[in-house]
């Protein structure tokens, strides 16, 4: 079974719009136009990664706070951004 497959059949019902876009960062990582030669670019694929990061951080900061861990928020972004960062 392919990695796409696999996610979409196990993903939490409810959470899917919050995963990370898998077939947009397969996407710039395969080509897509993005690159002068039609192939891969890392632009394209830097800025779709920092966007799906941001879109998913966000998601994680705010079930932080639904499960009452508010003080842990601002840890939780910190440590987002410093994954991201490496």
């Amino acid at each position: 079974m392919r990695y796409g497959e696999y996610l979409e059949q196990n993903s939490v019902p409810g959470w899917h719009a919050h995963y990370l876009n898998y077939g947009q960062l397969k996407q710039a990582i395969e080509g897509g136009g993005e690159g002068q030669d039609g192939g891969f670019s890392d632009a394209a694929f830097v800025a779709a990664v920092t966007h799906e990061q941001m879109r998913t951080g966000l998601f994680i900061k705010g079930k932080v706070v639904e499960v009452g861990a508010l003080p842990y928020a601002a840890c939780v972004s910190s440590a987002l951004q410093r994954c991201f960062l490496r």
